[in-house]
């Protein structure tokens, strides 16, 4: 796959999410929601730009953190060097969520 997410050879085909295997710094991206969204956004904008008659641009990963849940009421989060866990780690992914999913729709 190239950097703007193409399969080699059809410069007319995109591939993100669960059917590629993006490599940066030599190393694989983990296959997850995180990165599959992100994909699609820069694929989304490129064919925009392509569309415009504009050079398209290289996908660039870029981690957001994590937020994980871990049965009822207890969750994981991780930014940067600011990690946590327990009952605000819960709360705190379900309102990220929330309003993320307010923001797509």
């Amino acid at each position: 796959m190239t950097s703007k997410l193409k399969i080699p050879d059809y410069d007319d085909v995109y591939v993100g999410g669960d059917a590629d295997l993006f490599m940066e710094n030599n190393k694989p991206l983990a296959a997850t929601a995180q990165t599959a969204f992100l994909e699609g956004i820069n694929i989304g904008k490129n064919i925009l730009r392509r569309i415009n008659g504009k050079e398209e641009k290289d996908f660039h990963y870029s981690h957001k953190g994590t937020l994980i849940v871990l049965g009822s009421k207890h969750g994981i989060f991780t930014y940067k060097n600011i990690n946590f866990d327990g009952k605000l780690a819960w709360y705190l992914r379900h309102l990220v969520y929330k309003l993320r999913f307010k923001q797509i729709t």
